[in-house]
């Protein structure tokens, strides 16, 4: 299951102490994998910052979910159907585009 959330840029700092706390369990942020992108760099008129992560296993989910909203992070959202769309086909393309890009170095 994909989840995309929004948050103003003066909150990113906040947002990424969750992120990055004990990045070594087994239900953290950092050992799942998440993405962070500036709404500029998606193409967004937006002064947005957006976090990208995926998760399948139900109870991990809930845990994730839970370290976000206790965070009390005032302006951190979950962005709508259309948006949430436009926003992973974009960071799958530019991922696709990097890793072909690496590719091709090593040939």
């Amino acid at each position: 299951m994909d989840f995309i959330y929004s948050v103003d840029s003066s909150d990113v700092a906040s947002l990424k102490k969750i992120l990055e706390a004990n990045q070594y369990d087994k239900d953290s942020f950092s050992s799942l994998g998440y993405t962070l992108r500036d709404a500029s760099s998606l193409s967004i008129e937006e002064k947005k910052t957006f976090l990208y992560f995926s998760v399948n296993d139900g109870q991990l989910k809930d845990s994730l979910l839970k370290k976000l909203s206790d965070a009390k992070i005032g302006s951190l959202t979950e962005v709508s159907s259309d948006l949430k769309n436009k926003i992973i086909s974009s960071i799958k393309e530019s991922e696709d585009q990097a890793a072909s890009g690496f590719g091709s170095i090593f040939g």
